[in-house]
């Protein structure tokens, strides 16, 4: 064996141990893992252990407390520490799982699982004398088939008897025993687990611990073995390069002479080469640094040259682009067009500029404006065009178009709402003065009195709620109008709106009823109980104005996270046309499909400007003739009233 087979043999060495080394540490954490896991295990048998023990203890002390004092919430406490060890109901931590499922997760062996088994059985047998007991303190017995159907006066002390006796005790006994022998096997099982896999983890550790000292060794020899070898080729390198220094120096003499003369004749090209290159670049950065495309196609429409301005408009690459004719990206409804300009660029040597669509890659139609001209290169024709991309030119022009007519549209709503302002203030206000001139009447009748302060009392409040209406709507325009959140009993306040509207509503043919989707116990919610009756109350309002006769209903329901409201009519019902602009506002004044009422428009508008403010949004379904249904959200935020 040569001096490079051994050295290449010691570095393989070197390589497989460290391979081993490797595959140890891996072991190693591998029985880390396991280590963790036993001990883990033997943690939760314990704490199941202790929890078993401390359930049992507790089944004992709810029942007997209850003979002893007759509280029924010592049985209940019964029942519900029983139905969470059977795993019936969940635990403080929200997990539902008996004790018995947890000892399986834990891998408990068959032999112990048997003796839980045995347990749960003579627990099962405890239980029974514990229902007896229960059942004596009701005054419930059983009979001859072990029923309990017999019904007498309670017997207090034969249910403590019961509790209290020798045979009790030793029914506990008998449960806890199998109990303590079942988890003295695991812990002895798991004890022995953990035992062999620290001693496994040290014998790990100790090899490798064994093969890094030898690796270290072996290195050590394999550096101080390569360093003589590296020294003996440098001597070498460094004759080598002193006899090619010599014949670098003969033959650089020989060259410099001709290098003299190649440098003269290389400094005339270089400058022709320079100024031929500065120009070539200047062009070409100019034609890829405009902005409008430029394109040179042969006259049958092939293209031959374009920029990158030119792909971008089409979007193709410039290898897709320059496979594709004029004709290719150019739409049918444009072709006589395009023989007109052909026409005039026979004739002049010029086309354009006009407007026209190319056809995008993505088949989209890209509106462009161009112009060119014929040049003649090599005597061949070509047509030289510039194209413009004027789609933001059209975007800008449509849009100054739909400002326009939106702003147009505004305005006559802004009018056709102050005309109608304008009479729904003044009604209110003439009956104001107007039966305030008649309270002036001297020897007037108090019963017309009465009846005029109350007509006052009403166009009163339909003025103030008028004024509300648009203070409210000015503060959501400007942002102004903020929520006070607090505490709101759902359930009191459909409650307070019904009786409400069954006071205020002077139409008898229509009744009002109310659904409610949540209990009194968790109604309670975080929200501003103002602008939520607000909403309501004009959703109620919309559909009695609309209602002759008939139902409406309203109320709430819990959709996931949130509360979906609703107020239900079977009225005249809206088009479905109408109901896309329900919640616009001055739409009243505006629609004449809308308007059977008075109103100014902006109730809805409100509506959905606070549901939105609130978090939630509002909808309405509808038809003709058969009703309508007003829906909004609000997120459901529980409290405690």
């Amino acid at each position: 064996m040569n001096k490079y087979t051994a050295h290449n043999a010691l570095f393989a060495i070197i390589v497989v141990l460290l391979v081993v080394v490797g595959i140890l540490s891996v072991w190693l954490f591998a029985e880390s893992d396991a280590l963790d896991r036993h001990e883990r295990i033997r943690h939760q048998s314990f704490m199941l252990a202790d929890e078993l023990k401390q359930s049992s203890d507790d089944l004992t002390r709810f029942c007997r407390t209850y003979t002893l004092t007759g509280d029924s919430i010592w049985e209940t406490k019964y029942w519900e520490t029983l139905a969470i060890r059977n795993g019936r109901m969940p635990r403080k931590n929200g997990r539902t799982i008996s004790l018995q499922d947890s000892m399986q997760k834990l891998g408990f062996a068959k032999d112990e699982l048997a003796l839980l088994k045995e347990a749960e059985d003579k627990s099962n047998e405890l239980v029974r004398t514990e229902q007896i007991a229960f059942n004596a303190m009701k005054g419930i017995f059983a009979d001859s088939k072990h029923q309990f159907s017999i019904t007498s006066v309670p017997d207090t002390l034969y249910a403590q008897q019961l509790l209290f006796d020798k045979d009790y005790h030793e029914n506990k006994e008998r449960i806890m025993t199998p109990i303590t022998k079942s988890f003295n096997l695991l812990d002895s099982r798991t004890r022995q687990n953990v035992t062999d896999t620290i001693v496994r983890k040290d014998n790990i550790l100790k090899s490798i611990l064994l093969l890094i000292v030898i690796i270290g060794a072996l290195s050590f020899y394999a550096i101080l073995t390569l360093r003589k070898r590296i020294i003996k080729q440098l001597l070498k390198v460094n004759l080598l390069n002193t006899d090619l220094d010599n014949q670098v120096r003969k033959r650089t003499g020989e060259l410099e002479f001709e290098k003299e003369n190649l440098t003269k004749l290389n400094e005339e090209l270089k400058k022709e080469r320079l100024n031929s290159e500065q120009n070539e670049q200047n062009n070409k950065i100019l034609f890829e640094i405009l902005p409008i495309g430029l394109a040179l196609a042969k006259m049958t429409g092939e293209l031959v040259y374009i920029n990158k301005a030119y792909t971008d408009i089409i979007g193709y690459s410039e290898k897709e682009t320059l496979q594709l004719s004029y004709w290719d990206i150019t739409p049918e409804t444009y072709v006589k067009e395009e023989q007109q300009q052909l026409e005039s660029l026979n004739k002049t040597g010029f086309y354009g500029p006009y407007e026209k669509e190319y056809r995008h890659k993505s088949g989209a139609l890209i509106p462009v404006r161009l112009k060119g001209r014929t040049v003649v290169i090599n005597g061949e024709a070509f047509i030289w065009s510039s194209v413009e991309n004027i789609s933001q030119k059209k975007k800008k022009e449509k849009e100054l178009h739909l400002a326009k007519e939106k702003a147009e549209e505004s305005e006559r709503l802004k009018s056709a709402f102050l005309a109608n302002m304008s009479h729904e203030i003044r009604t209110p206000m003439n009956s104001i003065i107007g039966f305030t001139e008649l309270l002036k009447v001297k020897n007037l009748q108090e019963e017309q009195k009465n009846q005029y302060i109350e007509i006052i009392n009403f166009s009163g409040n339909k003025l103030l709620s008028l004024i509300s209406d648009i203070v409210d709507i000015s503060k959501l325009d400007a942002r102004q109008l903020t929520l006070s959140y607090g505490d709101c009993h759902l359930n009191k306040l459909i409650d307070n709106l019904q009786k409400q509207f069954k006071i205020s509503n002077l139409n008898n043919n229509c009744e009002v009823k109310t659904s409610k989707g949540l209990s009194d116990t968790v109604c309670s919610l975080s929200t501003d109980e103002l602008r939520l009756t607000q909403i309501l109350s004009n959703l109620l309002e919309n559909a009695l104005k609309y209602t002759d006769n008939g139902l409406i209903e309203f109320g709430y329901a819990m959709k996931e996270n949130m509360l979906e409201f609703f107020v239900k009519d079977n009225g005249k019902g809206i088009a479905p046309d109408d109901c896309k602009i329900i919640f616009d506002r001055f739409i009243q004044a505006e629609n004449n499909h809308l308007t059977s009422g008075p109103g100014t428009g902006l109730g809805l508008s409100i509506v959905k400007s606070l549901t939105e403010l609130l978090g939630g949004k509002a909808w309405v379904k509808s038809s003709l003739g058969k009703g309508s249904t007003f829906y909004f959200t609000i997120p459901y935020k529980n409290t405690k009233l």
